[in-house]
């Protein structure tokens, strides 16, 4: 378990890592102040903390340390299962704050408080939470840019696919922490439970045989299709490079209209 260790003779202040079974303890934190933020993973390999204004993160295994500086003031961090992936909020001086998501593998460090079209939220996001696969990110934003239609005005909570980019708007948030499962698809945020699973999309067969022949591609062809995204729009590209969009209606039902279908080879 990770522990907060009290004040000592040299008022000193940060954290200890206890192997209970082996009765051995590791001190975290080299400096007179440490935030009350941390994470361990389930195996009890890797520990995350914050140590203003870096992030820091103990491989206990191997007794290594990866240090991080980001932008500003660093807090928030959270870690995936197998210590790869890192999560944390930046402070900039005079910025807005926003959520990075670093791997330590490849040392990649990116920004991921954006919508999926990777526009930068336009007021800060804090308190990150990673999935233990490291797929999705939780996070609280009180920016109104990451997705259509925010328009409440208040915080929010917003999961990201990393590996897709989407986001979604799970609702209104006013939590200091969100807590993830390990896939990413329930999310607990303070007493407030959501199952979160990515939205089921079908495509009914075209053109009757599911196949466009040269006659037909002289004319709009209509695709469509259900799905449980009520609401949500349905981006179909077809193999000439054409594109349509159509809304899911009520009753699950969508039809998006290809106006031009030349230069499709037939049977495609």
């Amino acid at each position: 378990f990770v522990d907060s260790l009290g004040i000592d003779v040299v008022n000193y202040q940060g954290y200890i890592v206890k192997d209970v079974g082996a009765g051995t303890e590791t001190r975290l934190g080299d400096a007179p102040f440490t935030m009350p933020n941390q994470k361990l993973t389930p195996d009890g390999l890797f520990a995350a903390i914050n140590q203003p204004p870096t992030t820091q993160i103990y491989d206990l295994q191997h007794q290594t340390l990866d240090i991080i500086n980001g932008d500003g003031l660093s807090s928030s961090v959270a870690i995936s299962n197998d210590g790869r992936y890192v999560a944390y909020s930046t402070f900039p001086l005079g910025g807005i704050p926003q959520v990075h998501f670093r791997d330590l593998v490849s040392g990649a460090d990116t920004v991921v408080s954006t919508s999926a079209e990777g526009v930068l939220g336009n007021a800060g996001s804090y308190a990150a939470q990673i999935s233990g696969d490291g797929r999705h990110l939780a996070f609280f934003s009180d920016a109104d840019n990451l997705v259509p239609g925010d328009t409440d005005g208040t915080r929010d909570l917003f999961i990201k696919d990393l590996v897709t980019g989407a986001v979604v708007l799970i609702g209104p948030g006013s939590g200091s922490e969100v807590l993830l499962s390990d896939d990413g698809s329930i999310v607990l945020n303070g007493t407030s439970l959501t199952t979160f699973l990515p939205p089921s999309v079908s495509i009914a067969s075209i053109s009757g045989d599911n196949l466009v022949n040269t006659v037909e591609a002289l004319f709009p062809v209509v695709v469509t299709g259900t799905s449980d995204a009520i609401g949500r729009t349905v981006h179909v590209t077809s193999p000439n490079g054409s594109t349509a969009t159509a809304v899911v209606q009520a009753d699950g039902t969508w039809t998006a209209n290809f106006v031009d279908a030349t230069g499709v080879a037939e049977g495609t």
